[in-house]
Protein backbone atom coordinates (compact mmCIF):
# COMPACT_ATOMS: atom_id res chain seq x y z
CA UNK A 1 0.00 0.00 0.00
CA UNK A 2 2.58 2.18 0.74
CA UNK A 3 4.68 1.72 -2.55
CA UNK A 4 1.61 2.51 -4.42
CA UNK A 5 0.75 5.74 -2.74
CA UNK A 6 4.62 6.64 -3.37
CA UNK A 7 4.00 5.59 -6.82
CA UNK A 8 0.97 8.17 -6.73
CA UNK A 9 2.17 11.09 -5.22
CA UNK A 10 5.35 10.51 -7.66
CA UNK A 11 2.57 10.74 -10.58
CA UNK A 12 0.67 13.88 -9.36
CA UNK A 13 4.40 15.70 -9.19
CA UNK A 14 5.20 14.62 -12.77
CA UNK A 15 2.48 15.54 -14.25
CA UNK A 16 1.81 19.16 -11.91
CA UNK A 17 5.74 19.83 -13.22
CA UNK A 18 5.00 19.29 -16.81
CA UNK A 19 1.54 21.86 -16.91
CA UNK A 20 4.12 24.32 -15.33
CA UNK A 21 6.45 23.62 -17.79
CA UNK A 22 3.85 23.74 -20.88
CA UNK A 23 2.30 27.14 -19.53
CA UNK A 24 5.57 28.81 -18.39
CA UNK A 25 5.88 31.86 -20.63
CA UNK A 26 8.83 32.23 -22.73
CA UNK A 27 12.04 34.12 -21.40
CA UNK A 28 11.84 38.19 -22.86
CA UNK A 29 13.76 38.10 -25.99
CA UNK A 30 16.98 40.17 -26.13
CA UNK A 31 15.50 42.90 -27.31
CA UNK A 32 12.88 43.37 -25.12
CA UNK A 33 15.24 43.19 -22.47
CA UNK A 34 17.17 45.87 -23.60
CA UNK A 35 14.27 48.16 -24.68
CA UNK A 36 13.46 47.77 -20.96
CA UNK A 37 16.77 48.33 -19.99
CA UNK A 38 16.64 51.50 -21.85
CA UNK A 39 13.63 52.51 -20.79
CA UNK A 40 15.02 52.47 -17.26
CA UNK A 41 18.01 54.24 -18.60
CA UNK A 42 16.17 57.31 -20.14
CA UNK A 43 13.81 57.69 -17.02
CA UNK A 44 16.90 57.88 -14.48
CA UNK A 45 18.48 60.96 -17.27
CA UNK A 46 18.53 64.31 -15.68
CA UNK A 47 19.34 66.46 -19.22
CA UNK A 48 18.81 65.59 -22.75
CA UNK A 49 22.41 64.54 -24.01
CA UNK A 50 21.95 61.36 -21.33
CA UNK A 51 18.65 60.91 -23.16
CA UNK A 52 19.74 61.33 -26.24
CA UNK A 53 22.61 58.33 -25.80
CA UNK A 54 20.12 56.42 -24.82
CA UNK A 55 18.33 57.09 -27.73
CA UNK A 56 21.28 56.14 -29.74
CA UNK A 57 20.86 52.69 -27.88
CA UNK A 58 17.44 52.64 -29.10
CA UNK A 59 18.46 52.97 -32.72
CA UNK A 60 20.92 50.13 -32.28
CA UNK A 61 18.43 47.90 -31.37
CA UNK A 62 15.80 48.84 -33.55
CA UNK A 63 18.50 47.91 -36.60
CA UNK A 64 19.22 44.57 -35.30
CA UNK A 65 15.99 43.68 -34.02
CA UNK A 66 15.11 41.22 -36.81
CA UNK A 67 11.68 39.83 -36.43
CA UNK A 68 8.98 41.20 -34.21
CA UNK A 69 6.86 38.19 -32.57
CA UNK A 70 2.88 39.46 -31.86
CA UNK A 71 3.88 38.20 -28.09
CA UNK A 72 7.21 40.60 -27.99
CA UNK A 73 4.95 43.81 -29.06
CA UNK A 74 2.71 44.84 -25.75
CA UNK A 75 6.19 44.38 -24.05
CA UNK A 76 8.18 46.72 -26.87
CA UNK A 77 5.43 49.15 -26.92
CA UNK A 78 5.63 49.99 -22.86
CA UNK A 79 8.99 49.90 -22.83
CA UNK A 80 8.89 52.69 -25.92
CA UNK A 81 6.18 54.77 -24.16
CA UNK A 82 8.08 54.90 -21.36
CA UNK A 83 11.16 56.14 -23.47
CA UNK A 84 8.94 58.75 -24.77
CA UNK A 85 7.51 59.68 -21.65
CA UNK A 86 10.40 59.98 -19.69
CA UNK A 87 12.12 62.04 -22.90
CA UNK A 88 9.46 64.57 -23.33
CA UNK A 89 9.90 65.35 -19.67
CA UNK A 90 13.53 66.57 -20.45
CA UNK A 91 12.26 68.45 -23.81
CA UNK A 92 12.70 71.75 -23.19
CA UNK A 93 10.78 72.47 -26.29
CA UNK A 94 7.50 69.88 -25.20
CA UNK A 95 7.91 71.27 -21.49
CA UNK A 96 7.12 74.52 -23.03
CA UNK A 97 4.59 73.44 -25.10
CA UNK A 98 3.27 71.28 -22.22
CA UNK A 99 3.00 74.50 -20.35
CA UNK A 100 1.03 76.36 -23.12
CA UNK A 101 -1.47 74.06 -23.26
CA UNK A 102 -2.14 74.01 -19.08
CA UNK A 103 -2.36 77.79 -19.67
CA UNK A 104 -4.84 77.64 -22.59
CA UNK A 105 -7.25 75.14 -20.17
CA UNK A 106 -6.75 77.54 -17.84
CA UNK A 107 -8.47 80.23 -19.81
CA UNK A 108 -11.61 81.80 -18.20
CA UNK A 109 -12.94 83.86 -21.50
CA UNK A 110 -12.19 84.39 -25.07
CA UNK A 111 -9.52 86.77 -24.68
CA UNK A 112 -7.36 84.59 -22.62
CA UNK A 113 -7.82 81.29 -25.11
CA UNK A 114 -6.67 83.83 -28.47
CA UNK A 115 -3.72 84.98 -26.50
CA UNK A 116 -2.88 81.65 -25.80
CA UNK A 117 -3.53 80.21 -29.22
CA UNK A 118 -1.34 82.69 -30.97
CA UNK A 119 1.48 81.78 -28.67
CA UNK A 120 1.20 77.76 -29.18
CA UNK A 121 1.10 79.03 -32.79
CA UNK A 122 4.35 81.17 -32.74
CA UNK A 123 5.88 78.07 -30.93
CA UNK A 124 4.73 75.77 -33.57
CA UNK A 125 6.50 77.88 -36.30
CA UNK A 126 9.59 78.37 -34.14
CA UNK A 127 9.49 74.67 -33.86
CA UNK A 128 9.21 74.11 -37.95
CA UNK A 129 12.19 77.38 -38.28
CA UNK A 130 14.57 74.91 -35.86
CA UNK A 131 14.18 71.88 -37.81
CA UNK A 132 14.10 69.92 -34.50
CA UNK A 133 13.49 66.38 -35.19
CA UNK A 134 11.06 64.75 -33.10
CA UNK A 135 10.72 61.25 -32.15
CA UNK A 136 7.72 59.64 -33.41
CA UNK A 137 6.52 59.31 -29.87
CA UNK A 138 7.40 62.79 -29.04
CA UNK A 139 5.82 63.59 -32.06
CA UNK A 140 2.16 61.66 -30.54
CA UNK A 141 2.68 62.70 -27.38
CA UNK A 142 2.51 66.23 -28.64
CA UNK A 143 -0.24 65.85 -30.32
CA UNK A 144 -2.35 63.80 -28.02
CA UNK A 145 -1.68 67.15 -25.63
CA UNK A 146 -2.97 69.24 -28.72
CA UNK A 147 -6.35 66.87 -28.92
CA UNK A 148 -7.42 66.85 -25.17
CA UNK A 149 -6.68 70.65 -25.05
CA UNK A 150 -8.72 71.34 -28.10
CA UNK A 151 -11.81 71.35 -26.07
CA UNK A 152 -10.57 74.70 -23.95
CA UNK A 153 -10.24 76.39 -27.26
CA UNK A 154 -13.56 75.77 -28.69
CA UNK A 155 -15.35 76.19 -24.96
CA UNK A 156 -14.36 79.81 -25.39
CA UNK A 157 -15.00 79.88 -29.72
CA UNK A 158 -11.84 80.22 -30.20
CA UNK A 159 -9.78 78.34 -33.56
CA UNK A 160 -7.61 75.45 -32.45
CA UNK A 161 -3.68 76.81 -33.25
CA UNK A 162 -2.16 75.09 -36.13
Amino acid sequence: MHIALSSLFLAVLAVAACKKTESAPPPPSALVTGLAAAADESCACKDMACSDAVNGKVDALAKNAGTITDAELPALQAAQARIDGCRVALNPRLIAYRALLDKACACQDAGCATKVGGEISTWAAELKQSKTQLRPGEAQLAVDGAASSAECFTRHGVAIPQ
